[in-house]
């Protein structure tokens, strides 16, 4: 054989060598960017599913007038009060509660009358923000079914019922320690404040994760006893940075409602 064919099949083999490492280096050129697509469509998909369950929550959420903040809305519009003054710009009030906090309960005791009589008139609108920071306290997670039986009876009828409930809560308190009141005795609650058909919704833990959210979002706004009161968004304490007396909410009331430059009455 010729020098100059050998040296033709050499130039041959080696441009056939090119080719095959070009194929070669085009199919995994094409596999790195089918991967990085993937994986990107993959982000992309998981972030818009984590932004969407941020906006709308983990949990199912009762109807009506619920605040950001995991409140119920207790006011004179929200009963549709016939005694609501006009002429009165009602003190927003903000009250963290645990239904087994004996402190609470007290409280409840001492302004349960006052704050119904203010709502009624429009002096005060009143948010509760049940929490269940307390399940530690009962045998049955007593704090957290009593907030979902709450939510309950808010989603079923409403402000005015919720209130009756809220305070018959208080009013039939279980001691700590103990199993708390069962769904058929929260159920039955719930019926003498008016609310009907939430049987299964309270034993069914209906808004359970709605519970989760608020002692969550409570947290992140350094709540760390209950109860826990703001009047016009400062808090109120008692005597030593206690629990607040019928007194020291009157005066918070009285001095936010007082207009600028003049003292309370």
């Amino acid at each position: 054989m010729s020098n100059r064919k050998k040296r033709d099949q050499r130039q041959a083999r080696a441009a056939q060598l090119r080719r095959d490492r070009q194929r070669a280096e085009t199919r995994r050129n094409r596999i790195v960017v089918g991967s990085i697509v993937a994986a990107v469509v993959v982000v992309v998909v998981a972030t818009a599913v984590a932004i969407a369950y941020n906006q709308q929550g983990g949990g199912d959420a009762p109807s009506g007038e619920i605040t950001a903040e995991y409140g119920f809305v207790y006011s004179a519009e929200s009963i549709d009060s016939d005694q609501r003054s006009e002429e009165l710009t009602p003190v927003e009030v903000v009250l963290y509660e645990d239904f087994i906090c004996p402190a609470c309960g007290q409280f409840e005791q001492q302004v349960g009358s006052y704050i119904e009589e203010q709502v009624s008139i429009g002096a005060i609108s009143v948010e509760y923000r049940p929490i269940a920071f307390l399940d530690r306290m009962s045998t049955t997670d007593y704090s957290s079914r009593a907030v979902n039986a709450a939510a309950c009876v808010f989603d079923n009828e409403g402000a005015e019922t919720f209130h009756e409930f809220h305070d018959l809560l208080f009013a039939n308190q279980p001691p700590e320690g103990g199993a708390g009141l069962s769904d058929d005795e929260l159920t039955a609650l719930a019926e003498q404040a008016g609310a009907d058909d939430v049987d299964s919704c309270i034993s069914d833990g209906e808004f359970d994760g709605w519970v989760e959210e608020a002692n969550d979002s409570a947290s992140q706004n350094n709540v760390v006893s209950t109860p826990t009161v703001y009047v016009a968004g400062e808090e109120v304490n008692g005597a030593g940075g206690g629990v607040p007396s019928l007194q020291d909410l009157l005066n918070a009331v009285l001095a936010a409602s007082a207009a600028p430059g003049e003292s309370p009455s």
